[in-house]
């Protein structure tokens, strides 16, 4: 038993590793279960000799790429659904970046969160977007970088999702091994929100694509 374990982990690991470099990959038949169970593929890894993890995930979409990008990138609404966000304020810099304010409720006797994050918008193919964050400056956090890639493969649209966050607070420590929950409980949420706000076609919806298109068309979008 171990052995399969440790089999599936080296797998899961090469196959997430590899989201990095390039989209498009082959999963186990397994994996192709748990995806379409709507199950999310986890990773956890500690590389260069951090002492806090890089998280690695990996999950099906039940909309476009364009759409699952424009989403998931609606900053200004993030406070609304994203985990123990009680603020997010954007502001367009240049025509493919976009920093962040954000405000993040901590739990005790951590004090809130104020930091800032620089997203990069790319479009990478016909069917391939990517968005990648890094931390400017933070009250909690030494160092925050991260990445999100939605593609289409074999007729499936795909979320790659990756983060480093190593916190500045040595009471961090206590909640360790809350991260994991927390980072999988989020994805879950904003990976409901892409499918659902897609399937109705409502006003946030449409004001998401509004602002990709804008993005993606070299222009101001806030």
């Amino acid at each position: 038993m171990k052995t399969a374990y440790y089999k599936y982990t080296i797998i899961t690991y090469l196959i997430l590793f590899s989201l990095t470099i390039n989209a498009k990959v082959n999963f186990t038949p397994e994996q192709v279960v748990k995806l379409k169970n709507k199950e999310i593929l986890i990773n956890i890894n500690y590389k260069n000799n951090k002492s806090w993890p890089t998280f690695n995930l990996i999950s099906y979409l039940d909309t476009s790429a364009l759409e699952a990008f424009a989403v998931f990138s609606q900053f200004n609404l993030q406070k609304k659904y994203v985990l123990n966000v009680i603020e997010s304020k954007a502001k367009q810099e240049k025509a493919n970046i976009v920093d962040v304010n954000y405000i993040l409720d901590l739990p005790w006797p951590i004090p809130n969160a104020k930091y800032t994050n620089r997203h990069e918008f790319s479009k990478i193919s016909k069917n391939e977007y990517l968005l990648k964050w890094k931390q400017l400056k933070s009250t909690s956090a030494d160092e925050c970088f991260g990445e999100a890639r939605f593609f289409e493969q074999d007729g499936k649209t795909l979320i790659s999702y990756r983060n480093y966050i190593k916190p500045s607070s040595a009471l961090a420590f206590l909640f360790k091994s809350k991260m994991k929950k927390d980072t999988l409980k989020n994805l879950k949420v904003i990976i409901k929100i892409i499918n659902d706000w897609t399937k109705n076609k409502n006003s946030n919806y449409q004001n998401s694509m509004k602002k990709i298109n804008l993005i993606l068309s070299n222009k101001i979008a806030y």
